[in-house]
């Protein structure tokens, strides 16, 4: 059994349905890369994930996070790096965003434990009309979402960044 097998032993992947991302029709592939949804996210998620974990290693070696920050990520998938944010610094706060239920389910099952401990608070939402209207963060994080977070930055971003973070 692969990594991404033992994360999603909950999750309706190879179960039924496709388990393997070659044989989504490349529309559906797209649709499902900007907001997965069913069993076919989870695939295109665990996809994502193999892509994804180098980014996730070379941007969290690049930058310090310190005691106490307050760190918003956008667009967590199905949260499988969230844990990588705890190893680098145990005593953060984190909360993540994603506008696929799917996504949002998987994560919060995935890191219940962070939940529980309230280290973390998962948001279910478009990113671009966020309701943590009062909430200001010390970093912010998007991985593979570039052309979304040219959107966020524009509205959002500045008036939610602590000056000098």
């Amino acid at each position: 059994m692969n990594t991404n097998d033992q994360n999603h032993k909950d999750s309706p992947v190879g179960r039924a349905g496709v388990s393997d991302i070659n044989e989504i029709h490349p529309i559906e592939l797209g649709r499902q890369l900007k907001k997965p949804t069913g069993e076919i996210g989870l695939v295109v998620a665990g996809n994502m994930n193999i892509a994804n974990e180098q980014i996730y290693d070379f941007v969290l070696s690049q930058i310090n996070i310190g005691d106490n920050f307050k760190i918003l990520e956008i667009g967590c998938g199905n949260g499988k790096f969230i844990s990588k944010f705890f190893s680098s610094n145990s005593n953060i706060h984190l909360t993540v965003i994603d506008y696929s239920d799917v996504m949002c389910s998987e994560t919060k099952a995935l890191n219940k434990e962070f939940i529980n401990e309230n280290k973390l608070v998962v948001q279910c939402e478009d990113a671009i009309d966020m309701s943590l209207s009062d909430e200001f963060f010390d970093m912010v994080v998007t991985i593979n979402n570039e052309t979304y977070f040219t959107l966020f930055w524009t509205r959002n971003f500045v008036s939610r960044y602590h000056s000098g973070g």
